[in-house]
């Protein structure tokens, strides 16, 4: 009988050095390694990831890969948690780091839920505008004890960017919100693998280019009444990428961002066609969340709210 609690789904493509941090944190869990496993889905990449994995033969985990044909980190996914043995679904890309105590923190969260939890957590150094070479400079400085370096982060104000971004102007009450699936950033989150199993609940594949793809995986968890909450001692790390515009975006940046993101809300509507809260989300993006925003949209197309 399988002691798998946990299934950790990591999607790559190249960025081995980055795999090889979140596969070392992985490696220094305080939940004993034969209550997860570790699933690598690589989309098409070019790097040995196999020969990383095989650097951490203490773990328990598995390979696959699929064609690059370009951008399909939705598929990624999927292809990684048809290989997911835990009831416990972890999704974390590549280049998160994970605190020491994690997945304990996830288990004991689930847990103490009825089964439909999403659970996220501070996922440090994903601020739009985060220095970058700070958060270089403390891994640098305490590399491999990242415990350590996320508590300097902690210290240092350098924390997860929904936080300014969403939390701090809507309250931690995520259900609350006219857009809870908002919240839902792909970086890292867990959810109970029998609720996604028996409602159906896939990565839409629909997806080729950055932005959405978790949004609209939120709609799907918010359609089934998922719980969705966030819990700030489940800490993690984002690995600033070389040359990546995550949290650092030039003007000529941000209109692309805007413009990509646009397009896919549209894909999310597309699939969703019959639900007013994506028609909102695609309209006035996530001011649809404040009621004076959505009340004056709503009164110009002659709505009233549901």
């Amino acid at each position: 009988m399988s002691t798998i609690k946990i299934s950790i789904i990591i999607p790559v493509y190249n960025r081995s050095d980055e795999l090889r941090m979140s596969l070392e944190s992985l490696s220094r869990q305080t939940l004993a390694k034969e209550y997860f496993e570790v699933l690598v889905a690589d989309d098409g990449s070019s790097e040995d990831i196999q020969a990383v994995i095989k650097e951490f033969p203490q773990l328990q985990s598995k390979y696959a890969a699929q064609a690059d044909e370009g951008y399909r980190v939705a598929a990624a996914r999927n292809l990684g948690t048809d290989m997911a043995n835990g009831r416990i679904w972890v999704y974390n890309d590549n280049g998160m780091i994970l605190r020491s105590d994690v997945l304990e923190k996830h288990l004991e969260h689930h847990e103490k839920s009825d089964g439909n939890l999403v659970a996220m957590g501070n996922m440090h150094a994903t601020g739009w505008g985060t220095d970058e070479a700070r958060v270089l400079a403390i891994l640098d400085e305490n590399v491999p004890n990242y415990d350590k370096a996320i508590d300097i982060m902690s210290e240092e104000g350098i924390v997860d960017g929904r936080i300014s971004y969403i939390f701090e102007k809507l309250g931690y009450d995520i259900n609350s919100w006219y857009l809870p699936f908002v919240a839902l950033w792909s970086g890292h989150f867990s959810v109970n693998a029998d609720f996604v199993k028996q409602n159906g609940i896939r990565w839409s594949e629909e997806f080729k280019a950055w932005g959405c793809e978790d949004a609209e995986y939120g709609v799907q968890l918010h359609e089934k009444a998922a719980n969705f909450r966030f819990f700030p001692d489940i800490k993690t790390l984002h690995y600033p990428t070389k040359g990546s515009k995550a949290v650092n975006l030039s003007e000529e940046d941000k209109e692309e961002f805007k413009k990509n993101h646009i397009k896919n809300q549209g894909i999310a509507l597309a699939l969703h066609p019959n639900n007013r809260k994506i028609q909102v989300w695609h309209e006035i993006g996530g001011g649809a969340n404040y009621p004076e925003e959505r009340k004056k949209f709503f009164e110009e197309k002659g709505w009233q709210e549901e």
